[in-house]
């Protein structure tokens, strides 16, 4: 079946600049619920909100938002992602607009990056040119020391411009996925998490293989009225939930990139993943070697896709076909907890 990819919507970059005249008073997970200075019936007053047209748009905001435009063609013409380094410049993964089958675009890699630059001062970008070309299509840009990661299925490369001149002339095939679904389910990101991991997400349906760092079943014995863990343990090991190893029952995880026995691990779930930017390589490919990923989080939705994260360092993230199309519902908005699995009845 002809899969492809769908066209970007806007043709313009937009930037919201946000607000916001009320205290900036930071809520913990665990604060007890706010008491509502106002009554039930004025709890349930819409906020105010305003239209701004925009580039032939009609956009509604809450009241104390704005909304520029910041560049748009022939600077940028399909703008998927965007990021910006520690000088203000703007990295965006561009489309083509192309509408060809996948296995087609990975060979032609007709999509690229570009760097919008303010030169005035003014807070628009006036200045464009080409950071990196014959690129997949490319679904997530991250800048990051001083090197731009980009995730182009079936891969996630590290560019980087070594002489200066505003073109990415090192490419690295950072991360291996081997895999590409033809409908933009296949992989997406990375984003920087608070404790420096690489996060990025992977769609549901392709086959994914991974080496596993093995932890050693835990026997214990009881003490002095206290259990403890035999020396076998991996400090640092973490639990992973209802998955399937070859020759171990194991269900644990060593610390990424540890040098112990690994076992194969094959998945077709939706996931996020992490892995340490500087992870070790694999000799034989330059990608960073699966035994160094860690599995965040498993799912039976479709395609999860952005990843934010909280002050504490907990991860929110989008997805679509959370459940089964119906009364409205289809995709979703979820906090990502370690380990975590999230199902969807596929019967």
């Amino acid at each position: 079946m002809r899969r492809v990819f769908p066209l970007i919507a806007f043709v313009a970059l937009i930037l919201a600049v946000i607000s916001i005249g009320s205290s900036n008073r930071r809520l913990l997970s665990d604060d007890p619920p706010a008491k509502s200075a106002t009554s039930p019936t004025a709890a349930k007053t819409e906020p105010k909100r305003i239209e701004v047209t925009l580039n032939g748009h009609v956009f509604s905001l809450p009241e104390g938002f704005t909304i520029e435009l910041v560049a748009g063609p022939p600077l940028v013409n399909r703008p998927i992602s965007a990021s910006f380094d520690e000088d203000g410049r703007l990295y965006v993964s561009d489309s083509s607009g192309t509408n060809d089958p996948s296995a087609k675009q990975l060979i032609d890699k007709p999509h690229r990056v570009v760097r919008l630059e303010d030169t005035d001062g003014d807070g628009k970008f006036d200045k464009s040119h080409v950071f990196a070309d014959k690129l997949m299509f490319p679904e997530g840009t991250l800048w990051h020391d001083g090197s731009l990661y980009v995730a182009a299925p079936p891969s996630i490369w590290k560019l980087t411009d070594t002489d200066g001149d505003g073109v990415a002339d090192q490419r690295e095939e950072w991360f291996k996925g081997n895999t590409l679904t033809g409908c933009a389910n296949d992989l997406h990101g990375p984003y920087l998490g608070p404790d420096g991991y690489l996060y990025w997400c992977k769609g549901a349906f392709a086959e994914q293989t991974y080496e596993r760092p093995v932890r050693n079943e835990v026997t214990r014995s009881v003490s002095e009225g206290e259990r403890s863990k035999t020396p076998t343990e991996p400090a640092g090991a973490s639990p992973r939930l209802k998955t399937t190893q070859a020759g171990t029952s194991n269900r644990g995880l060593a610390p990424a990139g540890s040098e112990v026995e690994t076992k194969l691990w094959t998945t077709k779930a939706s996931h996020i993943f992490r892995a340490r930017p500087d992870a070790p390589r694999d000799p034989a490919t330059g990608s960073i070697k699966t035994s160094a990923i860690e599995c965040v989080m498993t799912g039976g939705m479709d395609n999860p896709v952005d990843v934010v994260f909280t002050p504490t360092g907990e991860r929110i993230f989008t997805t679509t076909f959370l459940v089964h199309p119906g009364g409205g519902n289809r995709d979703g908005l979820l906090h990502a907890v370690y380990g975590g699995v999230y199902g969807k009845d596929w019967n």
